[in-house]
């Protein structure tokens, strides 16, 4: 990585080859070192997130026609960094997830520790504190505010709104506890109390304290709720 390469750990840890043949491919192709980020719940299947060398959010979806999310078994876990032939596979249906590629061929490398890891995410600028989260999805402070609060508490991007979005994925330091209960992380600013569900893989901790380092993104669109769903896929402490 040109950005991070001095956070790579000198020593790999091993090599997980690639499952799926090589082919020709209709989309143009190319080549990206990927930080892995995050491990998202969707449905039964799991999405795969990450950063590349250029410190771009990327989303891995696997070789198929379409291109769909990964099973739990996947190789790729938080930490790793793997070389990846991929091609672009926006989801049109959600024009915030421009990050989306189809991944054809992947290679391990190494992996990082949670330190590293930390500082790899902080070296992109993005990291945003706030008692809300809808503050880590503005580029700066004028930019406009295209979340709502749903009566249960939860935040969702309305489908209007959601090519306004500069990314669906944003890193966040809460300038409060964030309890975890039923199925959700809750938090509370002077004003209100939300919710974000968590939809991450590892056990969730009870309480986030205040300035832990957060991993939030935004679902696909979702018919039920008109748009897309703020969530917390993890965290490191």
């Amino acid at each position: 990585m040109t950005e991070t390469d001095n956070l790579v750990v000198e020593q790999p840890v091993g090599t997980r080859a690639p499952d799926v043949p090589v082919y020709a491919y209709q989309a143009k192709t190319r080549t990206e070192r990927v930080l892995i980020l995050g491990r998202t719940r969707a449905g039964q299947m799991l999405c795969v997130g990450g950063m590349t060398d250029t410190l771009a959010n990327i989303r891995l979806k696997r070789d198929e026609n379409p291109p769909h999310w990964y099973v739990e078994a996947c190789p790729f876990h938080v930490g790793d960094v793997f070389t990846v032939t991929c091609s672009d596979s926006p989801d049109h249906d959600s024009p915030h997830h421009r990050e989306d590629v189809r991944t054809h061929v992947w290679q391990y490398e190494k992996t990082l520790n949670s330190d590293r890891v930390v500082a790899a995410i902080e070296r992109t600028g993005r990291v945003r504190k706030g008692p809300e989260p809808w503050l880590a999805f503005r580029k700066d402070n004028n930019s406009g505010v295209f979340f709502t609060l749903t009566e249960k508490g939860s935040w969702v991007i309305p489908k209007s709104q959601l090519a306004r979005a500069p990314w669906s994925v944003a890193f966040w330091r809460p300038t409060v506890d964030l309890s975890f209960r039923e199925k959700y992380f809750w938090g509370k600013s002077r004003t209100r109390e939300y919710r974000i569900p968590y939809v991450g893989t590892d056990r969730p901790e009870q309480v986030l304290p205040a300035g832990t380092l957060v991993r939030l993104s935004t679902s696909a669109y979702f018919k039920p709720v008109n748009g897309a769903a703020l969530q917390l896929s993890g965290w490191f402490l």
